[in-house]
């Protein structure tokens, strides 16, 4: 397993939000990576 990468734990709910996150970064012309970012930014602050 790479240790950098983010904990395995993710679930598909939290795969899903990310998902929902790039698709509104692309749709409102926003980069969908800053979008991925804060997500897990978010969830990792817990």
């Amino acid at each position: 397993m790479n240790s950098n990468s983010v904990p395995l734990n993710l679930s598909a709910q939290v795969i899903l939000q990310i998902a929902q996150a790039i698709e509104a970064a692309i749709r409102r012309g926003e980069d969908p990576k800053k979008a991925e970012q804060a997500v897990l930014a978010k969830l990792t602050q817990r």
